[in-house]
């Protein structure tokens, strides 16, 4: 239920966020660079190593990414 709720939580972002088209996109029509993206790459984590070792793997990408 919790890795449910938690991937539910990532595609929210994707859409609202991530993505060139989305309603409050941030990226400024840019998109990422990297393929998969690193949320995609944080639900594939998560369905095959659990919650936490998938958020730990996302966040690890998403740092190695440096955002900001």
């Amino acid at each position: 239920m919790l890795r449910f709720i938690v991937i539910k939580l990532v595609e929210f972002y994707q859409f609202f966020f991530s993505s060139p088209g989305g309603f409050l996109s941030l990226a400024g029509g840019q998109g990422c660079p990297q393929n998969p993206s690193c949320s995609e790459y944080t639900i594939e984590k998560i369905k095959k190593e659990g919650v936490l070792r998938g958020l730990l793997f996302g966040g690890k990408r998403i740092l190695k990414c440096n955002p900001w």
